[in-house]
């Protein structure tokens, strides 16, 4: 007796996970552009994005209720 759903109800990630990893890409992107506005190589850029996401991840996975 298999219960797992058909193919085609299976999602690759939750709402909610999708929710968090999309802010943390959003807050590493304004932290990038925000370095280079602020006149520093690209290379730094992607070094702060990076760390921002980490960062991001953290707090959105915190702030983000999993209530339902």
């Amino acid at each position: 007796m298999n219960q797992n759903p058909p193919p085609e109800h299976r999602h690759l990630l939750t709402p909610r996970a999708a929710l968090v990893i999309l802010f943390a890409v959003l807050t590493a992107l304004g932290v990038g552009t925000l370095t280079v506005a602020a006149g520093q190589t690209l290379a730094e850029a992607v070094l702060a994005g990076g760390g921002a996401l980490g960062g991001a991840l953290l707090l959105f996975n915190q702030v983000i209720g999993n209530d339902g």
